[in-house]
């Protein structure tokens, strides 16, 4: 009963998705067949004009995201450290709670507090025109996925068996060694 079920979810889900599919291809067919696909690749915006290039907000978007991994991977890596290996057990959950809580905060609020803080901090702290930059946007979508990988990182920290930090400190590797060769190797799968 229970394989029949899942089967049948399965089918439905795949069936859903179909759907979605065919409808996003008949509702972009009249663009397609009047402008062409190539016409989302050109690098000029001027809907007014018919001319829809995606270029630069792809570009744009390419190096927001590039920006706020190069941002949040370390931070969210040296914060799962720390609270998975160096942090008290009492403060441990505390910390975990409140990472939890920023990571189901909605992207509005965050989008709002940028808004009325990391935008006149950046054109004032960096004696720019505007704060609206690339550099805003990456930080702040940094600041948003942080806590989703500093979760996910601890997650992978606790997975490494004890035995094995407690073996590596018999051998007489000292704390640094034991997270560079015992915990990263193998949290990093």
């Amino acid at each position: 009963m229970l394989r029949l079920f899942l089967r049948l979810s399965a089918l439905s889900t795949l069936l859903l998705i179909g759907l979605v599919v065919v409808y996003l291809l008949q509702a972009a067919w009249p663009f397609l067949t009047q402008y062409g696909l190539q016409s989302l690749l050109e690098s000029e915006w001027y809907p007014y004009e018919d001319l829809f290039g995606l270029l630069p907000a792809l570009l744009g978007t390419l190096w927001t995201v590039l920006l706020a991994l190069l941002v949040a991977l370390p931070l969210a890596l040296a914060a799962a450290i720390f609270n998975a290996e160096l942090l008290d057990c009492r403060y441990r959950n505390v910390v975990r709670l409140v990472m939890e809580l920023l990571a189901a905060v909605p992207s509005v609020v965050y989008g709002l507090l940028g808004m009325w803080l990391l935008l006149p901090f950046l054109e004032s702290g960096f004696d720019l025109l505007t704060g609206r930059s690339l550099l805003a946007a990456g930080l702040l979508l940094a600041l948003m996925i942080l806590p989703t990988l500093m979760i996910l990182a601890q997650e992978a920290f606790a997975g490494v068996p004890r035995e094995q930090h407690e073996g590596a400190a018999l051998l007489g590797l000292d704390w640094s060694a034991r997270m560079w060769r015992i915990a990263l190797p193998q949290a990093w799968p």
